[in-house]
Parts: C-alpha cells; sequence; structure tokens
C-alpha cells in the first residue's frame, strides 16, 4: 500500500466506484459467505447503479459524453452561484 492509501469501511448494500487517474474505475463490494447473499446483494440498487456506471466509463463515446454533460452541469452550478452572490 501506498502512503497515501486509505481504509474504506462499507457495511450492509454499501459498495464503491474508486476513480484512479488515467481513467481507471475500480468497483468496491463487501465480501459475502453465501451465494443467497451475493445474489441479493448483485440485484440490488446500489451494485447495479455503480456497475452501470462502472461500464459506461469503460466505454470511449459514453466516457467522453459524460465529461461533457458533466462539465455543463458544473458551469451551470457556477453561474448560479455567481448569480446569487451579485
Amino acid at each position: 500500500m501506498s502512503e497515501a492509501s486509505k481504509i474504506l469501511r462499507m457495511q450492509d448494500g454499501d459498495c464503491a466506484l474508486i476513480f484512479r487517474e488515467g481513467g481507471a474505475v475500480d468497483l468496491l463490494h463487501p465480501v459475502m459467505k453465501t451465494p443467497g447473499e451475493r445474489s441479493a446483494y448483485w440485484l440490488s440498487e446500489a451494485a447495479i447503479t455503480a456497475i452501470g456506471v462502472k461500464l459506461a466509463l469503460g466505454n470511449d463515446d459514453w466516457r467522453e459524453k459524460l465529461a461533457v454533460r458533466a462539465k455543463h452541469w458544473i458551469e451551470k452550478q457556477l453561474e448560479e452561484v455567481e448569480k446569487e452572490n451579485g
């Protein structure tokens, strides 16, 4: 582990996407001991959403479209803050 490593505590149905420099995305999920536990987890809303995002980011066209949408969203948020602050 590098010096910058952190501990991520997850519970229940939590999962996490880790966005790495260079565009890699890792999906972290809890270890489940029984097949029933695994099936229920992978059908959960959190897991399905995280997997969808991971797949989208693995596609160059989708990643670019998401980046453009994110940039527009950020610009809109900044404009709203500027309007509020005069």
